[in-house]
C-alpha cells in the first residue's frame, strides 16, 4: 500500500505495522494429543470464514479448530455456528485486544485463509498475523503476498498457492509435531522483531525529522 501511494501520488510513506506489544514471558506451547488450530477476528461475509469450517472435512482427526469470532454480524455468525456443528470446531469468546497473545499461546497454529475480493484483502498485513507470531505459534496462510514475504522470511509457517482448503488441508495433514514446533519456536525468536517496540522505533524517527524541520524552519541560515 505505501509503495502505490508513492507510484500513484508520490507521497513518500512510513510504514507502522498493526503490531501488539512484546510479550516477553511468552514461549511456544508444547503440542498436545491434539493440534490446536486458532482463527480469530470478526465474524464479516467478505471474509468467507465457512472455508476455514470446511477445512476440518480434510483434515486428520489430530486437527481440531478454535474460533474466537466478534459477531459483527450476528445472522453471518449464527450460519457459522450452525456449520460448524458436528466438526472438530469450538467456539470461544472473544478477549480484550491486549490479551490476545497471550490467550492463544496455548494454542498450536494460526490460521488465515483471505480471498483478495478486494484491494485491501489483496495486500493485507493484519493485527491477528502478529498475534500468530507474539502467541508463538505456526502459521497456515494462503498466498496473501504481505503475510507470506514474512512467513517465508522467518520460516514460521506454512503458504498454499491458493486460497482452496483442500490445497490447504493437504499442507496441514504433512507437518509433523516437529515441523509444527520448529516454527512455532521460529516465531518465538521474532517476536521482538515483529512488535510495537519497532513501531515506537519508526515514530522516534518521524519525531527527530518534524523536529529538524521545524528548527530548520526557525533557522534557516542554520
Amino acid at each position: 500500500i505505501a509503495k502505490d501511494y508513492f507510484e500513484e501520488y508520490g507521497v513518500e510513506s512510513h510504514l507502522i505495522l498493526n503490531t501488539p506489544d512484546f510479550e516477553s514471558q511468552l514461549e511456544p506451547s508444547p503440542i498436545d494429543s491434539k493440534i490446536q488450530i486458532v482463527h480469530h477476528g470478526i465474524a464479516n461475509r467478505s471474509r468467507k470464514i465457512e472455508k476455514m469450517i470446511r477445512l476440518m472435512d480434510y483434515l486428520d482427526d489430530r486437527f481440531e479448530l478454535k474460533l474466537i469470532l466478534i459477531p459483527s454480524d450476528l445472522t453471518y455468525y449464527k450460519e457459522l455456528v450452525e456449520l460448524a456443528s458436528k466438526r472438530p470446531i469450538e467456539f470461544l469468546e472473544p478477549v480484550p485486544t491486549r490479551e490476545i497473545s497471550s490467550f492463544i499461546n496455548s494454542f498450536d497454529i494460526g490460521l488465515f485463509i483471505l480471498e483478495p475480493v478486494n484491494f485491501n484483502y489483496a495486500n493485507a498485513l493484519p493485527n491477528k498475523f502478529f498475534e500468530f507470531i507474539q502467541g508463538r505459534l505456526a502459521i497456515a496462510i494462503g498466498p496473501s503476498p504481505e503475510m507470506e514475504k514474512i512467513v517465508y522470511k522467518e520460516k514460521n509457517g506454512i503458504v498454499t498457492s491458493s486460497f482452496n482448503e483442500m490445497e490447504m488441508a493437504k499442507l496441514l495433514n504433512s507437518l509433523s509435531d516437529l515441523d509444527i514446533m520448529t516454527m512455532k519456536e521460529n516465531s518465538h525468536r521474532v517476536a521482538m522483531n515483529y512488535s510495537n517496540s519497532q513501531n515506537e522505533k519508526v515514530m522516534q524517527d518521524i519525531l527527530v525529522d518534524l523536529n529538524i524541520i521545524k528548527e530548520h524552519s526557525l533557522n534557516p541560515a542554520t
